[in-house]
């Protein structure tokens, strides 16, 4: 298969033998050597992307995005330098991709808890019972837009509000 390839686009067979060596050891979900070679044939030979597409099994827009990464100054696809490319640098991205990313979510759901509360069914028994002088309850209100707050104390035993 490589000596045809390498017949039709003009590369000499070791040449190509070196290129799929270097990229034996990864894998790729874009493209392979062979399939670039493909494209690179099929333009000579004025087909459309989309035919290109077809024939390789990619989409259209795959297609029209490979060709316009990898042209050379020429403005010709050039098959073996768009995959020495991608050999070179997709194992890179693909190593920084895989880190564990931090989650960015949902920070509001903590804003204006109280840190280390205590729960309302741990207070001492003698406010419970409002028997005594001293014991408060208090709230807050916060206004629209976090633009005004209120805070009332309310004393247990006589309701007396602050």
């Amino acid at each position: 298969m490589q000596l045809k390839i390498s017949n039709i686009v003009g590369f000499h067979p070791l040449y190509l033998k070196c290129l799929n060596l270097i990229a034996m050891n990864r894998t790729f979900k874009q493209l392979t050597a062979e399939q670039r070679y493909q494209i690179a044939t099929l333009l000579s030979k004025q087909f459309s992307q989309k035919q290109i597409a077809r024939y390789i099994g990619k989409s259209e827009s795959f297609v029209s995005r490979e060709i316009s990464r990898n042209k050379m100054y020429s403005g010709k696809y050039d098959a073996a330098n768009a995959h020495q490319y991608a050999v070179c640098k997709y194992p890179q991205y693909l190593a920084r991709k895989q880190r564990s990313r931090k989650k960015r979510g949902n920070k509001t759901a903590y804003r204006g808890q109280i840190a280390n509360k205590v729960s309302i069914e741990l207070r001492p028994k003698a406010a419970n019972n409002r028997m005594r002088f001293g014991d408060f309850e208090q709230d807050t209100i916060i206004g629209a837009n976090h633009k005004g707050a209120i805070l009332t104390l309310v004393d247990r035993k006589t309701l007396f509000t602050n």
